[in-house]
């Protein structure tokens, strides 16, 4: 019981630290594809849904099934309620897994109170919204636990869940279990034969993959950017050194068995995201971005954050206090405070190779787990005044969703809107098609045709509201829009709708 409420307690806190957000982000898609399972008649000719992510997960047709019975921003609610309270269970089962020691797990937990950048990959170790990536997120850290513990029959299934919830988020981990599994042979065999192998996997990603493709390449780029390692930023390239960091610092802490799978683990990994570097960027190969290799190092996040703990030990009083600040501003999201504590504790570490630090007794790991939670709650406090105004639920009806729900209410599915592609998740509110919107890109990297009607789509409605009647009547030269949502109220067309921001025109 004690167990199961500090880990209840850690989830709770963390919901009112980090907030709960609905219909943004990748949720601005999968959320209609839901609406679409729900109904089957809507978006009846929007090519969104012609897309093969919009049947690539088991996650729609469920809550397809479960909205017919209660709210969509319900259903997701509480559904992210308990996914918290999972997550920081399968958090806290790896760092046991590794460190074995229950009050270090437990500080594990600290570092997930707020989500943080995993290197550039548009992806965080957890979102402040319900989806299937939250879902993967969940099986892929139990996936890693188990197949540390060499438990293959959990670990296949954890990696069957997350394939049938969120695909991406295991199958650059799948890897891991032949290696494994054969008690490292295949590593072995790899190591010996490394020069016949990588020449071999050269020529099958020439001949069975060369689908070269310049413009979809070049679409793909400019849209979902995160895939290629040289567009990162700094911030993405410092966040994946931190990773790195500090999985070459505390590794060596763990026992002999523990040590040698994290060094595979990490290898193999580490040699994942290399290959999709060479295969995007030096071969150019567009078709390999549906894979999303550069996701590959998710893994190597969750375990350093989940051997972070060792932090706390030390052979002396200051390295201890250092490790300790070093937790603290990790787990506050401070990184360049942690980068300095960091630089001072490696100048003064004087742990050995193969030697065990000495932990922190319970008392002082309980008072510290308190101290982190506290401050958080307070900054969060501090920072919207209210720390319940974070939590989204539900969402406030403000401008934009006063246009959808006017939408949906006033027309019918089969009416096409044409709106500002940088204004997002009309779909949600309104139920009803759209031209598509700059988010809609995220799916280009699974069809060169629909990315070809997207980049056509952005560059022609480009500076939206800078855009003349004639050239509006340009893009509806088909006649297929019957309105248009604009943040122009000047417009000479048939106003149907405005608020303090949006009007919608009748073509």
């Amino acid at each position: 019981m004690k167990h199961a409420l500090i880990i209840a307690a850690a989830s709770l806190a963390a919901i009112f630290i980090h907030g709960y957000q609905f219909a943004v982000s990748d949720q601005e898609i999968f959320i209609p594809y839901i609406l679409k399972w729900q109904n089957p008649s809507l978006f009846p000719t929007d090519l969104l849904f012609n897309q093969f992510s919009a049947k690539a997960s088991i996650f729609y047709p469920i809550y397809g099934y479960v909205i017919r019975f209660v709210g969509i921003q319900t259903a997701f609610f509480i559904s992210y309620l308990l996914f918290q309270l999972f997550f920081f269970h399968a958090i806290y089962k790896l760092s046991f897994t590794l460190l074995r020691d229950k009050n270090l797990a437990y500080v594990s937990l600290l570092l997930f109170l707020l989500p943080k950048f995993i290197g550039g990959t548009a992806t965080l170790t957890f979102d402040n919204f319900f989806g299937y990536r939250s879902l993967g997120q969940i099986f892929l850290i139990y996936y890693l636990s188990y197949l540390i513990e060499k438990k293959f029959k959990k670990a296949a299934g954890f990696a069957l869940l997350s394939l049938i919830f969120h695909p991406l988020s295991i199958l650059p981990s799948l890897v891991l279990m032949p290696v494994f599994h054969e008690r490292f042979k295949l590593l072995n065999f790899f190591i010996k034969y490394k020069t016949f192998i990588s020449i071999l996997l050269i020529i099958i990603f020439i001949l069975f993959l060369n689908t070269r493709d310049y413009s979809w390449l070049s679409i793909i780029k400019s849209r979902d950017d995160y895939l290629f390692p040289s567009q990162w930023g700094i911030r993405g390239w410092l966040s994946l050194f931190m990773y790195y960091s500090i999985v070459l610092i505390l590794t060596m802490q763990l026992t002999i068995k523990y040590k040698k799978i994290v060094t595979i683990l990490i290898l193999i990994l580490t040699s994942l995201f290399i290959f999709n570097f060479i295969g995007l960027e030096v071969f150019q190969n567009p078709a390999l971005a549906r894979l999303q290799l550069v996701r590959s190092i998710s893994p190597i996040a969750y375990i350093a954050l989940a051997i972070s703990p060792l932090f706390l030990g030390g052979k002396n009083a200051l390295q201890t206090i250092l490790g300790t600040l070093s937790i603290v501003f990790l787990a506050l999201n401070q990184f360049e405070v942690f980068t300095l504590v960091l630089i001072l504790f490696l100048l003064c570490h004087a742990l050995r190779r193969g030697e065990h630090i000495k932990l922190m007794k319970p008392l002082p790991v309980y008072l510290l787990i308190c101290t982190v939670i506290g401050v958080s709650l307070f900054v969060a406090y501090l920072n919207n005044k209210n720390s319940l105004s974070t939590i989204n639920y539900p969402k406030p009806q403000d401008e934009w969703v006063e246009v959808q729900i006017w939408a949906k209410n006033n027309t019918n599915q089969f009416q096409l809107f044409l709106i500002d592609p940088s204004l997002t998740g009309f779909r949600i509110f309104s139920e009803r098609q759209i031209s598509g919107d700059i988010k809609d890109g995220a799916v280009v990297i699974y069809d060169r045709s629909y990315a070809r009607y997207w980049q056509n789509l952005i560059n022609s409605t480009k500076d939206f509201d800078s855009l003349t009647e004639d050239q509006l009547m340009r893009i509806n030269k088909d006649e297929k829009y019957q309105f248009i949502v604009t943040k122009k109220n000047n417009l000479t067309f048939s106003k149907t709708f405005e608020n303090q921001k949006y009007t919608i025109y009748k073509f």
